[in-house]
Parts: C-alpha cells; sequence; structure tokens
C-alpha cells in the first residue's frame, strides 16, 4: 500500500481527495509532487528538509502548496 493510499485510508477521505489547508488552498503530498515533478519521493522529502524546495512539515509528513511548487519551477528555470 502507498503512502497516500494509506494517509487517504487513514484520513478517510475519498481518493483523490485532496487535503485543504486552513487557507482553502490545497495541499499535495511528496507522491504528488514527486509525479508532478517526475522525481523520487525521497528526492522531493530531501530538497524539502534542505530547504530547496517549498513545503510545510505537518508532524513528520510533508505537504506543498500546489501554487508555490509552481513558482519555484518559474524561479529555477529563469
Amino acid at each position: 500500500m502507498s503512502t497516500q493510499e494509506r494517509n487517504q485510508e487513514t484520513n478517510k477521505q475519498p481518493p483523490g481527495a485532496p487535503i485543504y489547508s486552513s487557507d482553502s488552498i490545497p495541499l499535495l503530498t511528496v507522491d504528488d509532487v514527486a509525479y508532478f515533478l517526475r522525481l523520487e519521493p525521497d528526492t522531493v522529502r530531501a530538497l524539502a528538509r534542505d530547504g530547496k524546495l517549498p513545503a510545510i512539515k505537518l508532524g513528520r509528513v510533508w505537504r506543498f502548496k500546489q501554487d508555490e511548487i509552481n513558482l519555484w519551477i518559474q524561479q529555477s528555470h529563469t
């Protein structure tokens, strides 16, 4: 079972349901960002841990705002 499937089972959310932050912005999981950036999940975690990728640490898990990831991509490639 993948991390995303475990999180969805634990949170009792329907599959594919986004996680929302307090300001109603969808938060992405490590697996979501890894798929989007075509990186390994461990690479995404390392980039977040090193402060190279904008992320929020909630307990033991990382979450990402889609708009911040998009901005990071634009700034990284200009």
